[in-house]
């Protein structure tokens, strides 16, 4: 079986770590604890990765509008084939976790880029962080920290990972892993 390129959408630098549009980092650190790899920085490639035999773990260091580029250098580099992303999604409530193969980006800046250069057939991990009360206040709620760790929506996509990770079955998935709030 192919590695699985899987990448979480976030923005690179310490005052960015515990955002709501890092969820897709915050993830990826918990995988990353859970197979016992560290991520290192490659410049060529615009990325931290970590990887072992079956899987790459990506974090594009483009920052989220950019992400697109990074996704599409690590794609042609290992000849991979199949990728998931992991993206906040504000359209979902906090804690939501759904998962789904195309489909458009919902106004995400990040999936925009990868979609633009990537296409859009990719397995996607959407982590619901809720909407604020206006919509100027977007972009300011999202580059805000969660006002508690996100623990359970982690917890939650890690384990949905490991699975897809040896099965590569979406189905399983959507019918396994989909939280919604109140169940």
């Amino acid at each position: 079986m192919q590695k699985l390129l899987i990448v979480g959408l976030g923005n690179p630098g310490r005052q960015y770590t515990n955002n709501r549009h890092n969820i897709g980092f915050l993830v990826l650190d918990s995988l990353a604890k859970e197979f016992n790899l560290s991520f290192s920085e490659d410049k060529k490639l615009v990325s931290e990765l970590a990887q072992n035999s079956q899987i790459i773990l990506c974090k594009p260091t483009t920052f989220m509008n950019l992400s697109g580029e990074a996704v599409q250098k690590v794609l042609h580099f290992y000849k991979i084939q199949e990728f998931c992303v992991i993206h906040d999604d504000l359209d979902l409530p906090l804690d939501e976790l759904r998962f789904k193969r195309g489909g458009g980006n919902g106004g995400h800046n990040g999936l925009k880029s990868i979609d633009a250069l990537c296409g859009s057939e990719y397995v996607r991990i959407r982590c619901g962080i809720g909407r604020p009360e206006r919509k100027e206040q977007v972009a300011s709620y999202v580059l805000s920290d969660f006002t508690s760790p996100p623990n359970h929506l982690i917890t939650q996509s890690s384990q949905a990972l490991m699975h897809f990770i040896t099965h590569r079955d979406l189905s399983y998935l959507q019918n396994h892993f989909t939280h919604k709030v109140g169940q």
